[in-house]
Formats: structure tokens, sequence, C-alpha cells
């Protein structure tokens, strides 16, 4: 078989296999999977943080109450330095703490917790990102209700 015949054919073969890929889902998605089943039960504005302390001038906290489940086969590791909010711009806050989160998530485990924002105020949160240690992109998001 000459260069050109193996050339052809690995074409064809690799536009087979991207064709699989996009229809089965795996490439070409804009839907991201997720890993988790996040949902933002209440979200409130308050005078103080998780260790009681007041915000800074022009800041504010922002509390939610989130229940969270793992659809994942393995268990997950939770710290709320892995959850974020994004604003409609794209800007991302860090938590800044939690009350009552679980430390690890057992397959189909769900917990409910707060976790805490410190925000400049005007800023407006609108979606709840969670993306753990070992990923490269989050893995369970949320819309935040207005508050």
């Amino acid at each position: 078989m000459d260069i050109e015949k193996k050339l052809a054919l690995l074409l064809t073969v690799l536009t087979v296999m991207g064709a699989v890929l996009v229809m089965s889902g795996c490439l070409g998605s804009d839907e991201r999977p997720q890993e988790v089943d996040l949902d933002v039960l209440d979200a409130e504005l308050r005078g103080t943080n998780a260790q009681g302390e007041e915000p800074d001038e022009g800041r504010e906290f922002l509390w939610l109450r989130v229940e969270m489940k793992n659809l994942k086969d393995e268990d997950i590791d939770l710290s709320h330095v892995l959850f974020e909010v994004a604003t409609a711009d794209g800007i991302l806050y860090h938590s800044d703490g939690a009350q009552e989160m679980v430390t690890n998530l057992h397959p189909d485990g769900r917990d409910v917790f707060w976790l805490v924002f410190d925000l400049p105020e005007e800023i407006y949160a609108k979606e709840l990102l969670f993306e753990p240690y070992d990923a490269r992109d989050p893995v369970g998001w949320t819309d935040i209700p207005s508050y």
C-alpha cells in the first residue's frame, strides 16, 4: 500500500471516530457533565460571615443554603474553597467560609450546608459552581435565586 492510500485510510478512520464521538456526546457538545447535583435552597445577605465578623466597608456577605448530591461512583472531598459564585460578567468569587458542611460525600450521599461569599456591594451573584481539587473545570453548577 503506498503512502497516499495509507493517509486516505487514516483520514477515513479518524473521520469515522470523530463522528462517533460527536454522536455519543463526548466531543463537540456544549453540555458539561455534572458530577454533583447542586441546588441553592436559600440566598440571603447577612451582616456577618461564618466567623461572626462584619464585612469591610463597601462589601457584603452572601449566604447560600446549598443541597448537594454526589452523582459519582466515588467519594468527593468537600471544602468551602471548592465553591465559587459567578456574576453575569463572568467574574468569580471564592467562598469565604461554610457552616454545617461534611468533609466527605459518599456516592449517592447528600448534604445540606451554608456557604458564605464576601462580595462587593452592588455585585449580583448569578451562578454557584463546584470545582474539586482534581478538576480543570466545574463539575457542578446551579443558578442562584434572587436575594
